[in-house]
């Protein structure tokens, strides 16, 4: 059997946080935003961010405990930086674009379709405005 974090290894990923062990929920919250916040603000590696945020944690009071904070580690790479992507202004025009040209087709579908020339007639309409005498 094998375990969940080589399961998200076999998928593709490149590094995982997992437990040893079962941790308090509120502790692992609080754990997890400093871990994020390293991360992304202070633009620390993985594994930098981990250990900054484990000694934020024991440092205070409330989760000096190991067992609060210790359980996390890092598995797989350790060292390279997370960027984040910023949404650019260009994949916004073209969203834009196709809402728009999607709005303008169904508009013009609409007003074609109340066009007198294109209501469709049933069988009987078109049968009463054929002359007297007059066969299919």
């Amino acid at each position: 059997m094998v375990g969940l974090v080589h399961g998200f290894m076999y998928a593709g990923t490149s590094r995982v946080v997992a437990s040893l062990w079962k941790v308090d929920d509120d502790a692992t919250a609080e754990l997890m935003v400093r871990f994020y916040e390293e991360m992304f603000r202070a633009k620390q590696s993985p594994a930098a961010a981990l250990r900054t945020a484990q000694l934020v944690m024991w440092r205070q009071k409330r989760w000096h405990a190991p067992y609060f904070w210790a359980a996390f580690v890092l598995q797989g790479d350790y060292e390279g930086t997370i960027q984040l992507k910023e949404k650019s202004a260009a994949r916004s025009w073209h969203l834009a674009l196709g809402v728009g040209l999607v709005i303008a087709l169904v508009a013009i579908f609409l007003l074609w379709k109340r066009s007198p020339y294109h209501e469709p007639q049933s069988r009987y309409q078109r049968n009463k405005e054929k002359p007297p005498g007059a066969e299919f």
